[in-house]
């Protein structure tokens, strides 16, 4: 007899609408559901609201309509903090900071540089950090500034300042884009490996269908204001087009 597997839902959907104003939504209807450990990929075209779909869920974007429930509960504006990870696209370093102050930073979001500095970070925190680093293969450069460093590079900061706050969910905007092939499956690894290892669950926008159906167990496109999800036949076009 075959045990029952009972599967836990860490963010749902419910009629939601997006978009920055409320009688022209970008996205609309959208229902869904990810459950804990899952990869997950928005795929389709430039502008479709991929992006705008990501910053609503992270509470970044008020939604018009419609709820967003994470780990159970419904409303507006109740993120219990250090549930969400997000990496945006323009990944939110500080270029004059040094790498291991931003990967720390993450940990302490809430608070200004200054003041995360003056409560002295403990030895625990500085050491999961600079694992993490070396991790990306970063370690020799954790007291490099951002500013100097290239655009794969700052990239796998923002992973590392995301893996540090030990998130239930992330939210990754084209944080492979723009990376190498050898580069982005390196850093693909050790997030998604993330994921798999600590039960969390990751949403990731992606414009390259082939890469986000190797790794993802959902693919959802976003096109003509709706967000639907792909079956292996529907994957498979659009690995083609």
């Amino acid at each position: 007899m075959s045990e029952t597997v009972f599967k836990e839902t860490v963010l749902e959907l419910k009629n939601l609408n997006v978009g920055y104003v409320s009688k022209k939504p970008i996205l609309e209807n959208i229902n869904l559901e990810i459950e804990k450990g899952e990869i997950v990929a928005f795929v389709g075209p430039s502008g479709a609201g991929k992006t705008t779909l990501i910053k609503t869920i992270a509470s970044i974007i008020p939604q018009i309509s419609g709820e967003i429930c994470i780990l159970g509960e419904c409303c507006a504006d109740c993120l219990p903090s250090g549930n969400i990870g997000y990496i945006p696209q323009r990944l939110g370093l500080v270029n004059n900071k040094t790498v291991i102050e931003n990967v720390i930073f993450g940990k302490f979001h809430k608070m200004n540089f200054l003041d995360v500095f003056l409560s002295n970070p403990n030895e625990k925190i500085i050491k999961e950090a600079m694992d993490i680093l070396e991790s990306l293969e970063m370690k020799e450069k954790a007291n490099e500034q951002v500013k100097f460093l290239s655009g794969g590079e700052r990239k796998r900061v923002a992973v590392a300042r995301t893996l540090l706050q030990k998130p239930k969910i992330i939210l990754a905007d084209e944080f492979l884009g723009e990376l190498d092939d050898e580069t982005s499956i390196s850093v693909g690894f050790k997030m998604f490996n993330y994921v798999k290892k600590n039960g969390s669950s990751i949403i990731f926008i992606d414009h390259n269908p082939a890469r986000a159906m190797g790794v993802s167990d959902k693919i959802f496109k976003v096109c003509e204001k709706k967000v639907v999800k792909l079956d292996k036949k529907e994957q498979n076009v659009e690995v083609a087009r």
